[in-house]
């Protein structure tokens, strides 16, 4: 598994490397909220590590050829080999061709290749080594057939001189000549194996064959393993004659000792075949059990299932699943049960969670059948920590399913339920996920971002608590979300700084792109276009780059509310019918909903009430839906068919839907409250009921004044115009004065007409306001102006500065004169010359 090289890789470069910290690379495979490309995200992990290490190292990957070659670790070592830097040295080992490419970095002269040829030891090496080393010597036609069947590999030279070893000298030459095969052809540890394993006493026999099947031999260990006293010097024998055994000193458990993989091969198959099945499975069973009361459990795994001890497998699963799942090694997981009968899995609810999570983005449907059954049986079992896990991920999955098996609701109500009723002191990590989930799904499709914020935030602080980082991340995404659905904008910046702040602290491509789309939505939401424009296109660039597919349909769906503000109708007409493709492609009801949606507010903006009202239909239909009910949206096209109502004029059950989400939205106290307030103003004055109009008018400009809002999402720029002149006309007297301020901002390049239209109304107080906003929107629009000495006076001037010597001596008509035709646009407001034009108008 990719996932377990780079934890390998991590940990062997930290043991080496004690001035350098590691430690947060080691977070990045757990750092996950969809599914990634391969090869960008292993180029991620291996920069993460490279960047922290600047002084020379070499990195020595031994027996690449017991990888299957169709294992992705093969792909890791691409990057690895494509990606390091020129400090950082690579050492491979196999002994067979690996299935990566090399031969590009060959031809450039940046990798060298040894192969058995060149490592092969020349008939004069063999020579050298039998006599200087062991003490034989060979004539010339000995020395020809030693050479003959070892094929120059030094492993057979050592197997040979220690059988050897064995004979009397006179015997030598003879087993020489006639006692070994013509060729070596790969038997030669079962050739030499047979004669040297059958020289050892009985006893020594069995201690190596039994130990075959540990990875790691500990004397210790071996002693209650097989009950053999002095395995440790057997052991350092082997080492001292170099019989294929490799030592290696561990602080904690002192000399460890591993055997070659060819010879542990030749011990397995003995094992196999001279030990009874009854015996073999009961050997791994106290393998498995030694290994667990050392609390080595992922150990005593391996050896469980090796014996089929599936009751003792699963017991042991269920303690350490949830580290896998954390530390991103799905991997793993799915090795162990895929080892255990489906019938077993299916019967015990966490094997049936944690098989969930080693496809937790691949197959949705799935997953979210395994999830239910996981939580009934959790359910049946009043397993707390179960339940609050497997719906946490239940509601994860339906979300991104996008089409319901069971109503998003209903799970919503469920865990609210659940949380509410358990103890708030136990399964701290496991509430939080189940927080940080119900959280989002309240706001994405339950209709209450209020208590979505809640719920994330305080998943937020238990996390923090914890010291979970990518579980800090997930909450302050979902939390900066659920302010933005809200209107809550000064409270989401502090919440985006956190998140960004902890972006800096992990380089993880993935928690800066999330960083990245939260301050997108934020600048969407507030009306910060160009921006938000900037934040699209950076985040399409690098989620494409980076191989970040789940972050594909986000940033279209961020597009295609931006473009209606930039009155690019065509394009988001294009990335809509992008939207609809992709979500009709993957199955996703509530995205399919979503692009109706925004195709729908994109035509209304654009003042195609007939064509907006045909797809707001089609989301409507979708969204309202058991399989994709999304309760906040529902409120939102009602305010938006409150619009199209008036434009169409076309009433119906409208203003009764529309009040219904009014009240909806000032419950959760949302900005989204104001449009419904401007919608319902509209078609009250439609209807000329003029009173009720100006209430609405007053409260929804009420709200805006007091959050600070200038833009709107739901209330296009023609209609937000109307209202604000409305508001003017009408002389709704608590509104007037923030109507102005929009008029004269946000509405600047609109309102020309309509102010002008209003200089000439009969009322002197309509007329003197539109005036009085004519005027502010010509300040706004004038040349900076700033504070120079000219000819010994102080003036206020724009653009175009005019070198002092001009100035000498003339009269104050002379220099505004020569300031007004020095300025290169023709434009100067105002002019202030103290003490010579004191009382200048301005």
């Amino acid at each position: 598994d990719p996932v377990n090289l780079f934890y390998s890789l991590v940990y062997a470069l930290q043991y080496a490397l004690n001035d350098v910290d590691l430690s947060p690379v080691l977070s990045y495979p757990s750092v996950s909220m969809g599914p990634r490309l391969e090869i960008p995200l292993y180029r991620e992990w291996i920069n993460a590590i490279f960047e922290r290490i600047s002084v020379p190292i070499q990195i020595v990957l031994d027996g690449l050829d017991r990888l299957s070659s169709e294992a992705l670790s093969f792909q890791f070592i691409q990057v690895l080999v494509e990606d390091v830097p020129n400090h950082i040295h690579l050492m491979m080992l196999s002994r067979k061709e690996p299935p990566f490419e090399v031969q590009a970095l060959k031809m450039r002269q940046e990798a060298g290749i040894l192969t058995n040829e060149d490592l092969a030891f020349t008939p004069d090496e063999i020579k050298a080594f039998f006599r200087e080393l062991r003490g034989i010597s060979f004539a010339s036609k000995e020395l020809r057939k030693v050479h003959q069947f070892t094929e120059g590999w030094i492993g057979g030279m050592i197997l040979l001189a220690e059988t050897l070893d064995r004979l009397p000298d006179e015997s030598r030459k003879k087993y020489v000549s006639e006692g070994i095969p013509d060729r070596f052809k790969g038997a030669v540890f079962q050739y030499f194996g047979e004669e040297i394993l059958s020289s050892q006493p009985a006893s020594i026999q069995e201690f190596l064959i039994k130990s075959s099947i540990l990875d790691i031999v500990e004397p210790g260990f071996v002693k209650d393993f097989i009950g053999i006293e002095g395995a440790a010097d057997v052991l350092h024998e082997h080492v001292r004659k170099n019989l294929f055994l490799q030592s290696t000193y561990d602080e904690k458990k002192g000399w460890v000792f591993q055997y070659h993989q060819l010879f542990r091969d030749f011990l397995r198959a003995k094992f196999r075949s001279e030990i009874g099945e009854k015996e073999r499975r009961s050997l791994f069973i106290k393998a498995g059990s030694l290994y667990e009361e050392k609390g080595e459990l992922e150990e005593s795994v391996k050896y469980y299932l090796e014996a089929k001890a599936y009751d003792r497998a699963t017991s042991v699963i269920e303690q350490i699943g949830m580290n896998f799942v954390q530390m991103g090694r799905a991997g793993d997981l799915a090795q162990w049960l895929q080892a255990i009968p489906e019938n077993l899995v299916q019967e015990n609810p966490w094997l049936l969670f944690y098989l969930s999570m080693t496809t937790r983005f691949a197959t949705a449907e799935k997953n979210v059948q395994n999830l239910q059954k996981a939580f009934s049986l959790f359910s049946e079992q009043e397993d707390l920590r179960g339940q609050l896990l497997s719906l946490a991920f239940l509601i994860e999955a339906s979300i991104f399913r996008g089409h319901d098996l069971i109503p998003l609701r209903f799970l919503l109500e469920q865990a609210d339920m659940l949380l509410q009723s358990s103890s708030t002191e136990r399964y701290s990590y496991e509430r939080a996920i189940l927080l940080c989930q119900m959280g989002f799904g309240q706001t994405v499709r339950g209709g209450n971002p209020r208590k979505g914020f809640w719920a994330c935030q305080n998943a937020y602080l238990i996390s923090k608590e914890l010291g979970d980082f990518p579980l800090q991340v997930n909450a302050l995404v979902n939390t900066v979300q659920a302010l933005c659905w809200l209107g809550e904008f000064a409270l989401a910046d502090e919440k985006l700084k956190v998140l960004k702040s902890l972006a800096e602290k992990n380089s993880s491509v993935g928690v800066r792109l999330l960083h990245h789309t939260a301050h997108c939505e934020l600048s969407l939401f507030r009306g910060e276009f160009e921006l938000a424009g900037k934040l699209i296109e950076s985040a399409k660039n690098e989620a494409e780059q980076h191989g970040l597919t789940y972050l594909y349909p986000v940033t279209l769906l961020d597009d295609l509310m931006l473009k209606p503000h930039l009155e690019q109708y065509r394009e988001a007409e294009e990335i809509g019918n992008r939207l609809l493709s992709f979500s009709a492609a993957i199955g996703n009801s509530f995205f399919t909903g979503l692009a109706h949606l925004f195709i729908g507010r994109s035509l209304y903006f654009e003042g195609e009430y007939r064509k907006a009202g045909t797809s707001v239909k089609h989301s409507r239909d979708l969204l309202s839906s058991d399989e994709a009910r999304s309760e906040y949206h529902l409120g939102f096209i009602c305010v938006l068919n409150g619009f199209l109502s008036y434009h169409l004029q076309e009433n119906g059950h409208v203003e009764e839907d529309l009040q219904k989400a009014l009240n909806h939205f000032k419950d959760l106290s949302s900005f989204v409250a104001a449009d419904a307030h401007f919608a319902m103003a509209l078609l009250k004055q439609s209807q000329a009921k003029t009173e009720e109009a100006i209430v609405h008018l007053e409260a929804g400009l009420k709200i805006a004044r007091e959050k600070g809002y200038d833009h709107f999402t739901c209330t296009s720029p023609r209609d937000l115009l109307e209202i604000c002149i409305l508001v003017l006309e009408l002389e709704v007297g608590g509104a007037i004065d923030y109507a102005a301020y929009l008029l004269s901002t946000r509405l600047a390049s609109l309102s020309q007409s309509e102010l002008k239209r209003l200089a000439l109304h009969p009322s002197s107080k309509i007329r003197e306001k539109a005036s009085e906003i004519r005027r502010a929107i010509h300040r706004s629009r004038v040349p900076h102006l700033h504070i120079e000495t000219l000819g010994g006076f102080r003036v206020l001037r724009g653009d175009s500065p005019v070198e002092e010597k001009e100035w000498q001596g003339k009269k104050p008509r002379a220099i505004l004169k020569a300031i007004m035709a020095s300025n290169s646009k023709g434009v100067l407001s105002e002019i202030i010359m103290e003490h010579i034009w004191p009382d200048a108008p301005f």
